[in-house]
């Protein structure tokens, strides 16, 4: 009779240990900190030393095309007999794991290991030529990972609560599907060009929608992009007094292409506008893609005009939003 209440206990807690284990997600507490701030958990010797300085030559350079300096990542220091329970609930945490024996170096990612929506980097060497070897190699690795992250989370925070008469207008008119955010409104619908913003005291963010036939082979190049883009703008996007109007500032806009959601083609441009005519401008990103089934081609876009702020978080927000778009197929008649 013993042996089987023991057996049953022990039956008992292996259920419990397996259901708690398998609930973890339901009862982890939700990431701190601010966007786009990392802990970096690491002795003061090599945060002062070559190891810091490559983190901050990595992460805390400045996000490109911006109108004034500003770090892409805030950088935050604790030595590891100060990683409490406070800082472990930080939403992007950076470990160095400095082994005096000979192991094999590796940048090793974790996620929801304090928190939901974390990730955590364990940076794992024996010594500092190791480590630095390792963060050489995988930079733009870390970058990404970190930059993708806060947009998952901002992505996950629209989803909630989008606004979803306007993404179906979108798909019904235009033949796209947009996660659009509940504090923006729908200023303009024509034929070819959509303007949805959200407009503050402080700030405005707007977001750009326009399409046309794909007739040139020239498409994707910054100056037809850039010169289709002033067209557009000045046909739609009237500044305060009679005569301005939206355009681009051609000296400083990037572009770059890549695959979007593995499987479609994308152009992307950074760059400034400013208001022909008008003391206004900021930063604008732009992503073009081909339409292959309406033979079109369609530009989405957002701006942020936020005079005497920093900008980045404004500006990430408007790429969650463009990075949630996708290309509606058009329904058969069958």
């Amino acid at each position: 009779m013993r042996t089987i209440k023991k057996i049953a206990r022990y039956a008992l807690l292996i259920l419990l240990m397996y259901s708690c284990k398998n609930d973890t997600t339901r009862i982890l507490p939700k990431v701190s900190g601010s966007a786009g701030e990392v802990i970096v958990v690491m002795s003061n010797y090599n945060w002062d030393g070559k190891i810091g300085e490559k983190l901050r030559e990595i992460l805390a350079k400045d996000y490109p095309m911006l109108p004034q300096s500003e770090p892409a990542f805030k950088l935050i220091h604790i030595p590891p007999n100060g990683f409490n329970n406070i800082f472990q609930l930080n939403r992007s945490i950076i470990i160095l794991k400095d082994y005096k024996t000979d192991v094999e170096s590796s940048m090793q990612v974790q996620t929801d290991v304090w928190a939901l929506t974390q990730v955590v980097v364990n940076l794992i060497g024996s010594g500092e030529d190791k480590i630095l070897e390792e963060l050489d190699q995988n930079s733009d690795k870390l970058y990404n990972l970190l930059e993708n992250e806060e947009r998952k989370r901002i992505q996950s925070v629209y989803l909630r609560s989008k606004k979803v008469a306007i993404d179906d207008k979108l798909k019904k008119e235009h033949g796209v599907s947009l996660t659009v955010p509940s504090n923006f409104n729908l200023d303009v619908d024509t034929t070819d060009f959509v303007w949805i913003s959200h407009e503050t005291p402080d700030i405005s963010q707007g977001i750009f929608i326009y399409h046309y036939p794909y007739d040139d082979d020239s498409t994707f190049t910054k100056d037809y992009l850039v010169n289709k883009r002033n067209k557009y703008l000045k046909k739609y996007v009237p500044g305060p007094v009679d005569g301005s109007y939206m355009s681009t500032v051609k000296d400083f806009s990037d572009f770059e292409e890549f695959s979007f959601k593995s499987e479609r083609y994308v152009t992307i441009m950074r760059g400034l506008w400013k208001v022909e005519n008008a003391f206004m401008g900021g930063p604008y990103i732009s992503l073009t893609t081909l339409d292959e089934e309406r033979n079109r081609i369609v530009t989405i876009e957002g701006y942020v005009y936020a005079p005497k702020k920093e900008k980045i978080t404004y500006v990430r927000q408007l790429e969650a939003v463009l990075f949630s778009f996708d290309i509606v197929k058009e329904k058969s008649d069958n």
